[in-house]
């Protein structure tokens, strides 16, 4: 797994041609969940961190994916 650091880069390093309505929690929920899938609503609706409605989560959403990543890559879960 890339450093938690390389992890954020590469979202924000995604093309900006987003809907002009979507809020930046919004984004960043939309692409992680395109690239990681299920673990989007696993930190949203089980650790109940939601950056989608909330954009002051967005810190805690993406160290929150990112742990359940690295734990999954741990476990083998990948």
């Amino acid at each position: 797994m890339k450093s938690y650091e390389e992890f954020c880069q590469w979202i924000w390093d995604k093309p900006k041609n987003i809907p002009k309505h979507w809020r930046l929690g919004q984004y960043v929920f939309n692409v992680v969940e395109a690239k990681y899938g299920s673990v989007a609503r696993e930190v949203q609706f089980q650790d109940g961190i939601d950056c989608f409605f909330d954009d002051t989560k967005i810190e805690d959403f993406l160290k929150a994916v990112y742990k359940r990543l690295t734990e999954s890559e741990e476990d083998g879960r990948e």
